[in-house]
């Protein structure tokens, strides 16, 4: 494990710093991270002022401990360039894997922002594991009250967590923008009722599985509120976050969704998601729920089991206009509705589309990726347009 720090040129003053139920009286906030912690390496940013003024000493009060500190040299910090090399220099001594801790106490101006940047870079490229961004808080000390010490007490805050809102905010604005929620719930704790909530729903997105979808996100405000306490113990603005969640994809919550009673409800949340996939630039799902809404639509008006492998063939042949046995019980019900014809034009060309998709262009006369996507975007708004006109 390795320690990056900073020092500067101020001149520090001694005091105790805790942690953990550990002490250490110093005047260099780098030494009292290293006895409590023991790393096996100590990389210590320094200007050349700064390492002239302090390098010695803490290399002095870190040598117990078998450790020796590499200075790594910086720029003063007076422009952007400099910042730019401060911040190569704050990666570049990582391998990947390594666990690390930064500690931004001696850091100065910009230097806490850039940290808190590079940890979170790291991570990502090269997997780091951040073990902690400590802060030795001197100006948050407590008189001594308990002898033998005879310094102030000084706090240590582990700034982490600030970090991992970092990471929630980035996950969750994924899932809102894409529906993928993996990132999402890796954070949260594992096998509670959130993750696996969450989880359900993204899935059943993912793999076009709209009943699970809406069953799932009818219980997602209330998961979400019931998690409330435990989030604001811990990351007390994720709740917001949490919100925004209960409030995206909790409009398509609806228990029971193949009750009779819920039929229009049913309807109305199904292409709630087919415009859901649309604006999030699922094309191939949008087209297949599209599609697949049609014959849903007829089981309910003639009260028909949607999930019944005849009954829906018996809807596909009205709007196909070539009525079989299995469905000449409806053809006069049908005929009487003012959209049929309509209906039966934008079944075929949804149906057509939604097959030269997912035969991936594979066949002579196959449309072209913009036609795709622009006739996708019209057929589903003719769709909305007719399931509006047929209430």
């Amino acid at each position: 494990m390795k320690i990056i720090t900073f020092l500067g040129t101020n001149n520090y003053f001694h005091t105790t710093y805790a942690h953990g139920g550990m002490t250490h009286l110093t005047e260099l906030f780098p030494s009292a991270l290293c006895h409590f912690l023991h790393p096996e390496e100590l990389l210590v940013l320094v200007t050349q002022a700064a390492r002239a003024k302090w390098l010695d000493e803490l290399t002095a009060q870190v040598a117990p401990l078998g450790l020796s500190p590499v200075p790594v040299d910086i720029p003063d910090g007076h422009s952007v360039d400099d910042l730019w090399q401060i911040f190569m220099q704050l990666t570049a001594h990582l391998r990947d894997n390594d666990e690390v801790v930064f500690d931004i106490t001696n850091s100065f101006r910009t230097l806490p922002f850039l940290t808190f940047l590079a940890a979170s870079y790291l991570r990502v490229t090269r997997k780091v594991k951040l073990q902690g961004i400590y802060y030795g808080a001197w100006e948050a000390r407590v008189p001594a009250s308990t002898p033998p010490l005879s310094t102030d007490i000084s706090p240590v805050f582990d700034l982490s967590p600030f970090i991992n809102l970092l990471d929630l905010t980035t996950a969750t604005d994924q899932f809102l923008k894409t529906g993928n929620a993996q990132s999402l719930a890796e954070l949260l704790p594992s096998g509670s009722t959130l993750q696996t909530n969450l989880e359900s729903v993204a899935l059943g997105l993912h793999v076009l599985r709209p009943l699970d979808v809406l069953q799932k996100a009818e219980a997602l405000p209330l998961v979400i509120a019931q998690s409330a306490s435990i989030m604001q113990q811990s990351l007390p603005p994720f709740q917001a976050l949490l919100e925004r969640i209960a409030k995206d994809y909790g409009a398509f919550g609806l228990d029971r969704p193949l009750d009779p009673g819920h039929a229009a409800d049913f309807l109305v949340r199904l292409l709630d998601v087919v415009g859901w996939y649309l604006r999030k630039g699922q094309t191939v799902q949008a087209l297949a729920l599209a599609r697949e809404w049609l014959p849903t639509r007829l089981c309910c008006h003639f009260g028909l089991d949607p999930m019944r492998r005849e009954d829906r063939e018996a809807a596909e042949d009205l709007l196909n206009g070539r009525p079989q046995a299995r469905s000449q019980t409806y053809v006069a019900g049908w005929r009487r509705i003012t959209q049929h014809s309509a209906l039966e034009n934008l079944w075929s060309r949804l149906t057509r589309l939604r097959n030269d998709v997912l035969h991936c262009g594979f066949r002579n006369g196959g449309q072209s990726t913009a036609t795709v996507l622009s006739d996708t975007q019209k057929l589903i708004g003719d769709l909305r347009s007719i399931a509006g006109q047929w209430k």
